[in-house]
């Protein structure tokens, strides 16, 4: 995990503030695949009410291990938090929800467990 802070840090250091989140999105999975992570971006979530499926979300990194999401906002809320949550029961995996809005990447670890999700 402390490899993919590393990474999360090169990223915000190269590209500094006030980028789209797609470029930070880029940047990661580049550094994250660069590395031996496989990383994909924009992976197809279809949602599913009962048996009826309602909607496609799309997450934005998504590696064996973890659900990825990206945000540049001035603040994570719990809507951030409640919408990688959903990701990561979806997958079945841990998360990293991060906010590149802020002074330096503020970097969440969350964690997927059979009984729920742990912060």
């Amino acid at each position: 995990m402390n490899r993919i802070h590393e990474l999360i840090e090169d990223v915000y250091a190269q590209l500094g503030a006030g980028r789209r989140e797609k470029a930070y999105q880029v940047a990661l999975a580049y550094a994250l695949n660069n590395i031996g992570i496989t990383a994909s971006i924009e992976v197809s979530n279809p949602v599913y009410y009962y048996d009826v499926h309602v909607a496609t979300a799309f997450i934005d990194i998504l590696t064996a291990t973890h659900v990825i999401e990206i945000k540049y906002v001035r603040k994570l809320t719990d809507i951030h938090r409640q919408q990688c949550q959903a990701y990561m029961r979806d997958k079945g995996r841990n998360g990293i929800l991060i906010n590149f809005g802020s002074q330096s990447p503020e970097v969440e670890n969350l964690l997927y467990t059979n009984d729920g999700i742990n912060e």
